[in-house]
């Protein structure tokens, strides 16, 4: 090699250490970087973390977990069990256990900080996730008393909610209560955790990770974090939204009246009956079902019907009968009779309100129930809601007759309001205002305007930064001729000795 070239070599090496930025030439400060978290519900989140520094010489590495002034957990972890991977960086993974009993709070940020102890100092980071059921996006709607949450995006909780608005308070007026539903709808057959063969062949429950990892998992457990949030579950049992409004009345009725009647026993048929009385659409299908179920001679008894509503659940019989037979005595003592039961239900018990009613044995009142099946009348007062009108006789008496007539043709039109009933016992209910129609408003966005820009405007001179080009270490225009300055001396004196 020629001495011009070795001089040339050595300048060159010269400027390129010139322009090489001062924190590649000196050690790095040791950092935390790539910080991850998973919810894997209901099993564990997973933390995941890079430090800069060789396994070796990392001291002691913490992690501290908070949503608002609660501190989930804090302090120093093993590590020794969490490293994930020393090669070719320093990476660790940790596994923090979900608590059904004290679970973080649902759709609420969790904050997490991560912080190291090494020989070459210490250094921190830190990041939030948000802690929610999954596998999809939730979302939440409506305010209490009816909010939702839910993840299922084709369900119009909107218009759900605007048509039990009226039977909440009705159910509200009836009773004189005011709690509140914050609702976790599940869709039917919704499972948390997933089947599959272990190793000796069994089936086991299991959640999987984003990269397929195991974890024990209970549909419980998922539940029980859900209450613990004060959620109250609701799986859905059919499809449709008209079914779903029903499920919604159903489980509303269930908080409501258990309150309300405390510890009276209520028999099973008028519990099922008058909670199918609140809902926001007719059964007519009843009627048919009852009808042949009494021409095969399987109506249920009398002791049957007074068995707790809970030992026919998923009968449809016993719904239909329960159905009908409220109906029957709405038809025949007042629309607003069945409801007034309820109420004397709370003060006196069901048996003495019944007799004050009715004054007539259970089996006397199938018997003529199961006649009025095949009437005219109770086709037309099974087309009948609460939320229909009702027309009043001039003289509302309790007499074998009825008082109060449904009228001839019932059609649920939005647009009636319904007038107030006035029971046999001069009490007035006001009845709840007809179902709302949703009606999606369509949003017109604004036209946009062209405002014509002043002359010169577009000769504006290019914004000057206050950083170098490149945004970090490197060659900057000022240093360049710095650079080259040894160059143009040793190439001088080069040519002046040769000369």
């Amino acid at each position: 090699m020629s001495r011009l070239t070795r001089l040339m070599v050595l300048a060159l090496v010269a400027m390129l250490l010139l322009g090489v930025p001062a924190r590649l030439v000196a050690q790095d400060e040791p950092s935390v970087y790539a910080l991850q978290a998973e919810v894997i519900y209901p099993a564990v989140i997973r933390f995941s973390v890079v430090v800069s520094v060789p396994f070796g010489d990392v001291r002691s590495l913490s992690l501290t977990l908070r949503q608002g002034d609660r501190t989930l957990r804090s302090g120093p972890l093993n590590l020794d069990s969490i490293l994930f991977s020393s090669a070719p960086y320093t990476q660790f993974r940790y596994d923090w256990p979900i608590d059904p009993a004290q679970p973080p709070v649902l759709f609420e940020p969790l904050a997490y900080q991560w912080e190291m102890t090494s020989a070459a100092g210490e250094a921190e980071a830190a990041s939030e996730v948000t802690f929610d059921p999954g596998p999809t996006a939730w979302r939440q709607r409506g305010d209490l008393p009816l909010r939702f949450s839910l993840a299922d995006e084709g369900l119009n909780v909107v218009a759900a909610r605007q048509a039990i608005e009226p039977v909440y308070e009705l159910m509200q007026a009836h009773t004189d209560l005011d709690p509140a539903f914050n609702w976790a709808i599940l869709p039917r057959g919704a499972a948390f955790c997933t089947e599959r063969p272990n190793e000796e062949g069994e089936l086991e429950r299991v959640v999987l990770s984003l990269t397929q990892d195991a974890f024990s998992c209970s549909e419980e457990a998922a539940r029980r974090i859900l209450t613990a949030n004060g959620y109250r579950v609701l799986e859905r049992r059919q499809p449709g939204l008209l079914s779903f409004q029903n499920e919604l009345v159903d489980d509303m009725f269930g908080e409501f009246y258990a309150a309300f009647w405390g510890n009276s026993a209520v028999p099973g048929w008028f519990r099922a009956g008058l909670r199918q009385m609140y809902h926001v659409t007719p059964n007519p299908l009843a009627l048919e079902q009852v009808r042949q179920a009494a021409r095969t001679g399987t109506v249920m008894d009398a002791a049957a019907l007074d068995a707790p509503a809970e030992s026919h659940q998923s009968d449809a019989l016993f719904d239909a009968q329960a159905y009908t037979l409220v109906m029957y005595l709405a038809d025949r003592y007042g629309a607003e009779a069945p409801f007034e039961l309820g109420i004397r239900t709370a003060r006196q018990g069901f048996d003495a309100a019944y007799r004050a009613l009715v004054d007539q044995p259970l089996d006397e009142v199938l018997s003529a129930w199961e006649s009025w099946l095949f009437t005219g009348q109770a086709e037309r007062a099974m087309t009948w809601t609460i939320y229909s009108p009702a027309t009043p006789t001039p003289t509302p008496t309790r007499t074998p007759t009825a008082t109060w007539t449904l009228p001839p043709t019932i059609t649920q039109t939005p647009s009636v309001t319904p007038s107030p009933a006035v029971s046999p016992t001069s009490r007035v209910i006001q009845v709840a205002s007809p179902l709302p129609t949703y009606t999606p408003e369509t949003v017109i966005p604004p036209t946009p305007s062209n405002t014509p820009r002043p002359p010169g405007s577009l000769n504006q001179p290019p914004a000057v930064s206050d950083e170098p080009s490149g945004g970090g270490g490197g060659l900057c225009g000022a240093s360049l001729p710095a650079m080259l300055l040894p160059l143009a001396i040793l190439v001088g004196a080069y040519r002046k000795k040769w000369l």
